[in-house]
């Protein structure tokens, strides 16, 4: 199974089957910055929110200890990959909460239902994937025209470092990437602007601390 085979079950898997299993579930939590190229940067470089991430993950320790319960595809991403992570669609990847430090504040979400990527190294693990996404965010300025509705789908390229402090603890930080079809600050939803006066291209570092718990699951 490919690596981008592992992303996507990683991105749409659901608990289907009967038969219970412990494994652990990873719980991501960290702050997060956006640039926002174009009119919005302009006024502010950077605004601010959270990065978050749930999954759940077998890894070759729940493997070893689960292997005649663990269907076969998950068997064999372990096998390639050190762990597949199964997640959950309606969780955001990430929040807009940035109040107006000088003119302009932004709040919203995006969602990340799809992503394809590999792993470069196991642990630490390097990662690097991109993946389909959807964004909402309010935006309100007293610079910019306003209020803009920017509702967008777009593709992403994300690189994340991730290193385990503990076997339930663990740091990751990285860079993502975000491009949309433009949307013109101040403008509807169906408007497109020139790219000089739209929003079009989004990058986000981010810092998240992962807790991982025991959690019961049918796979």
């Amino acid at each position: 199974m490919s690596a981008a085979t592992f992303v996507t079950l990683y991105g749409f898997a659901t608990f289907a089957l009967a038969e219970e299993v412990e494994i652990p579930l990873n719980i991501g939590l960290g702050p997060a910055a956006y640039l926002i190229f174009g009119p919005v940067a302009d006024d502010q470089t950077l605004h601010y929110g959270l990065k978050l991430h749930m999954a759940a993950v077998i890894d070759e320790r729940t493997l070893r200890e689960n292997r005649d319960k663990i269907p076969k595809q998950y068997r064999e991403v372990v096998g390639q990959l050190g762990e597949a992570r199964i997640g959950f669609i309606y969780i955001p990847d990430s929040l807009f909460i940035s109040p107006g430090i000088l003119n302009t504040g932004i709040y919203g979400a995006t969602w990340r239902p799809i992503s394809f990527g590999l792993n470069l190294l196991r642990k630490p693990r390097l990662g690097i994937d991109a993946g389909f996404i959807a964004t909402y965010a309010y935006i309100h300025s007293t610079m910019l025209s306003s209020p803009t509705h920017f509702l967008r789908p777009g593709l992403d390229i994300k690189g994340e470092f991730e290193i385990p402090i503990l076997d339930v603890f663990l740091i990751s930080l990285g860079w993502t990437s975000q491009f949309y079809i433009p949307q013109k600050v101040g403008g509807s939803v169906i408007e497109f602007g020139p790219i000089e006066e739209s929003i079009w291209h989004i990058g986000q570092p981010f810092l998240m601390l992962h807790l991982r718990i025991p959690y019961k699951t049918s796979l």
